[in-house]
């Protein structure tokens, strides 16, 4: 196993109980602890720099000045991009769209607007593009919530979960 498909497989368990309890029924427990032992905060958190994710994954497919996107086989349609603040030190990590967004749906009904989020697969950029900023944003890496004043909406690495 490469070392991007090893960190694209710890993100999928990262944030979520169900994929986890996948992953030990076909890989074995141990499996898990090994992917959390070798991933767990090597290229997320606030000392990470652009120079200590290339190392780790190799060249971006996509950069920026601020930003290196790698693109993962377990998330067709995505870019997992790291986000990095004057400083060169991580300001944000989690999943963009590789091409154009989808339509996004009115926001008027709130629980229709996030299960519809949801269900396109709506990534926390889009959510900003069409709202702006929230209130508030909540939790941190790799599950946050962003507060509007009709609502809260989840985002997993990034993407619109409910």
């Amino acid at each position: 196993m490469t070392q991007r498909d090893g960190f694209a497989r710890y993100l999928e368990i990262s944030g979520s109980r169900d994929a986890q309890d996948l992953f030990v029924a076909e890989f074995g427990a141990s499996a898990l602890q090994d992917l959390r032992r070798r991933w767990s905060g090597a290229i997320v958190g606030i000392e990470v720099t652009r120079v200590k994710v290339e190392t780790e994954l190799g060249p971006s497919d996509r950069a920026t000045n601020d930003s290196l996107s790698y693109c993962f086989p377990t998330k067709p349609g995505y870019l997992y991009t790291f986000r990095f603040r004057e400083d060169g030190l991580w300001r944000w990590s989690g999943f963009v769209r590789s091409e154009h967004s989808p339509p996004l749906p009115d926001a008027s009904d709130w629980p229709v607007f996030v299960h519809r989020m949801v269900s396109l697969g709506a990534t926390e950029d889009e959510c900003r593009q069409l709202l702006g900023e929230p209130f508030t944003s909540t939790g941190w890496w790799p599950v946050e919530r962003l507060e509007y004043a009709l609502g809260g909406i989840e985002f997993r690495h990034g993407i619109a979960e409910s």
